[in-house]
């Protein structure tokens, strides 16, 4: 993956523009978590080409990872607009962008909306972005005070389902007492 993402790049600096090299190097950077360069290959997407449907959710990834919120929730609302975009994608995101700005109660509706979706009536993810999804969800639920019990349900799901990713199990570890 790396070295695919090295090529693709290098295609871009030697003047490769195309909207589909673009967003494909997007994909790699994000697929290895270089969300700097996630985000700068989708910003040339963006001041290059007419934005296609997933290029601004994955740019608001990206953003949220380089901690900027404001600009994530402006990305994702760009997304909705422009292909009245739904989903556990785009709850988790913006459950994440208002967590990350410090508005609980607007974090927390997102997530109780994200849980209330059918897990086997998502179509439009893989399994990778389901759990990415709930990965957001956790980490803005764990940014909300006084919302445990949410907590508790973004975990309960995530195991119920079987998409608990290792991060989960660290932390769970990392907070486990010794006898």
């Amino acid at each position: 993956l790396q070295d695919a993402l090295y090529v693709l790049d290098l295609c871009i600096r030697e003047g490769g523009d195309s909207g589909e090299l673009l967003f494909e190097a997007a994909l790699k950077a994000h697929a290895l978590t270089q969300h700097e360069l996630q985000v700068s290959f989708l910003q040339k997407l963006h001041e290059r080409h007419s934005p296609g449907p997933w290029t601004n959710y994955y740019l608001s990834s990206g953003l949220l990872e380089l901690k900027r919120p404001q600009d994530a929730m402006e990305a994702i609302d760009r997304e909705v607009a422009a292909f009245q975009s739904s989903g556990l994608h785009i709850d988790s995101v913006r459950a994440a962008a208002h967590a990350q700005l410090g508005q609980s109660r607007e974090a927390a509706d997102f997530i109780h909306l994200a849980l209330a979706r059918l897990l086997a009536k998502i179509n439009d993810l893989t399994l990778s972005g389901v759990s990415g999804a709930f990965e957001r969800l956790i980490t803005a639920a764990k940014m909300c005070p006084d919302e445990r019990e949410l907590q508790w349900q973004v975990e309960q799901k995530m195991l119920v389902a079987g998409i608990a990713t290792e991060s989960y199990f660290e932390q769970v570890r990392a907070d486990e007492k010794p006898c």
